[in-house]
């Protein structure tokens, strides 16, 4: 491996350390904080492994912003590695390897999942190792490799809930290549016994929540839907967000693992497949997350980049791969440099919420008084910003979630000092009734001497629900 392949190869991550303290933690990021600072067998809306990663992290760094960065940095540089000799089994040459690896790591959303910790930056972590096992478990079976296997997977149900689908390419590696002899040996009967044991947190922790994760997520598959509407929103979240530049190559890399018989190559596309279309067919139920199928954009874009340079369109992909480039290169001296503060609304949403949460908290001068905000992404820079006020936070919507599992306190009879952005301004009818409503406060928020947006207070006298709420 040359020294410009390392370079490639770790150029992503070395981008993602230069920005990781320039701005505040978003919605998801300081949820999953949160779980590390209320450790526990699991949570409402994902499995623990993801908090309890910060945990462990925030334990020996202390917790700040390079900490909680740090794991999705170092998971994208081991990701990238993985990728770049996965191509290489593949068979393309080191070259195409390492530029297919470049553009995948500077794909915007592979960027965002390798600077911010999610459930999924987790699941990209894990297949790796999963397609190595499962690889060497066809060709040659043994009780260690079937423990392996176990282990893996028991990490995956600690991580996300969707990772159950990653039995469909394991299945189907094992049974076209065994046919069911593995159910005769003790080796499978361990490797589940192993995954059911690693997932325990998770069964316990539903059992004495009334099962509510596997409701929310249920809930999530059986939704009324969005039809065409959700439909098409999801998809063109995907094509901006997995790059103009890249995404059509996917569909070239679908094609070409299609073709190919290898181990590697199968499962490759049986996980892509699997993901691919779930996560098609949902999004006529809601819209999807463009994060949800990373698996299949990582698999298909870099098989379909790396297929594409070796053909007569090799200068059109290069051209594709450097655009992409420029446009990361352009973000990341945006941030670094502070000129991205300049840019209306574009990081109001990731900055001030350390001084949105001191201004709030000095108005908590009664016994009854709380902090409310209107919905759990706000609550989640809330409480993570304002630890001292944390049992002092309210949140106004109904949606049941995490925060009510931390907080069942009712808003009835008490005062709530009602925290909104100049940004997201609402009115207050039909979400809260109060006896009496302050006039608003506004106080500007200034970052680098530009005012990125206001913090707006108002009191609620013996705040209760709208009735019919």
């Amino acid at each position: 491996m040359s020294r410009l392949t390392l370079l490639f190869i770790a150029l992503p991550a070395l981008l993602g350390l230069a920005i990781c303290t320039s701005f505040g933690l978003g919605v998801d990021e300081a949820h999953y904080m949160l779980y590390a600072r209320h450790l526990d067998l699991s949570y409402f809306d994902h499995p623990p492994l993801v908090g309890w990663t910060h945990a462990l992290f925030n334990a020996v760094l202390g917790e700040s912003l390079f900490s909680a960065r740090l794991p999705a940095i170092l998971i994208g540089l081991f990701s990238n590695w993985q990728l770049f000799l996965f191509l290489r089994r593949l068979g393309f040459s080191e070259e195409r390897s390492r530029w297919a690896t470049l553009a995948s790591g500077l794909c915007f959303q592979f960027f965002v999942l390798f600077v911010f910790l999610l459930p999924d930056t987790l699941c990209l972590l894990l297949f790796w190792p999963l397609l190595a096992v499962t690889s060497s478990l066809v060709e040659k079976p043994t009780v260690k490799k079937w423990l392996l296997l176990g282990l893996v997977l028991g990490l995956l149900g600690l991580a996300k809930y969707t990772a159950l689908f990653f039995l469909v390419p394991v299945a189907i590696a094992l049974i076209k290549r065994q046919g069911l002899s593995f159910l005769r040996g003790p080796g499978f009967y361990l490797g589940v016994v192993l995954a059911g044991l690693l997932i325990l947190p998770v069964i316990i922790w539903n059992q004495e929540h009334g099962w509510i994760s596997f409701l929310y997520q249920m809930g999530h598959v059986a939704g009324g839907g969005d039809g065409w509407q959700g439909f098409l929103k999801s998809w063109a979240l995907q094509f901006v967000l997995y790059s103009p530049f890249l995404w059509p190559f996917a569909f070239v890399g679908l094609w070409h693992l299609w073709r190919r018989s290898s181990v590697h190559a199968e499962f490759a596309l049986w996980t892509a497949l699997t993901f691919g279309l779930f996560f098609l067919w949902s999004s006529w139920r809601e819209v999807v997350l463009p994060h949800w199928p990373a698996l299949f954009y990582l698999l298909t874009i870099s098989v379909g980049l790396a297929k594409t340079l070796e053909t007569r369109a090799r200068a059109w992909a290069l051209t594709m791969i450097a655009l992409t480039g420029v446009f990361v290169l352009l973000l990341v001296v945006t941030l670094v440099s502070g000129v991205a503060y300049r840019i209306p609304g574009a990081l109001r949403e990731v900055a001030g919420w350390d001084e949105a949460m001191h201004l709030a908290g000095e108005k908590l001068t009664g016994p009854k008084d709380r902090i409310a905000v209107l919905n759990w992404t706000y609550a989640s820079r809330a409480l993570y910003y304002g630890p001292e006020v944390e049992k002092r936070v309210v949140v106004l919507d109904d949606r049941f979630d995490q925060f009510d599992v931390w907080n069942p306190e009712s808003i009835e009879g008490l005062d709530l000092w009602i925290l909104q952005f100049s940004y997201d301004e609402k009115d207050l009818t039909g979400i809260v009734k109060c006896q009496s409503l302050s006039e608003k406060e506004r106080s500007p928020v200034m970052i680098r001497g530009f005012e990125m947006f206001q913090v707006i207070l108002q009191k609620c006298v013996t705040a209760s629900k709208p009735s019919g709420s």
